[in-house]
């Protein structure tokens, strides 16, 4: 069994990885992009999972932390007519001339928000409740 440490530190360092792969993206860039677009679902999911898997009283204590958004952001972020999480496990088929120019799916601009709004704030948040409770971060021995 994961503690809420590790959840917590999991949570953030997956947080950091996405702000990472967007940094000094635009959001058409982002679109264009279908591995980039893969890969951020992908962690986006991770980091969703992983907050929405920490106990009810420690998420309760993180009050600013927007756990609906979190709790809705997988349904989200799957692709037309895929079903959750296993949809997004799997590269969807190559790129096709007509991709370039379609517009977003709803999907890309659930992904496309979350690092723009949802991540950074997550993050933020998180930094602020370590350095007002550091033990809810630290290992229990």
């Amino acid at each position: 069994m994961t503690t809420h440490p590790a959840l917590l530190a999991q949570a953030r360092q997956t947080g950091e990885d996405v702000l990472l792969l967007v940094d000094g993206l635009d959001e058409a860039e982002f679109s264009r992009s279908r591995l980039t677009r893969h890969e951020v679902r992908r962690l986006l999911c991770r980091m969703a999972d992983t907050l929405t898997a920490l106990p009810a009283a420690v998420q309760q204590g993180l009050p600013e932390i927007d756990w609906p958004g979190w709790r809705g952001l997988v349904p989200a972020l799957a692709p037309p007519g895929a079903a959750g999480n296993a949809a997004l496990g799997k590269p969807s088929g190559p790129a096709t001339p007509a991709d370039a120019g379609a517009p977003p799916t709803q999907a890309t601009q659930a992904a496309w928000a979350a690092t723009q709004a949802l991540v950074p704030a997550t993050l933020a948040w998180l930094r602020v409740y370590q350095q007002a409770d550091p033990a809810l971060f630290e290992p229990r021995a």
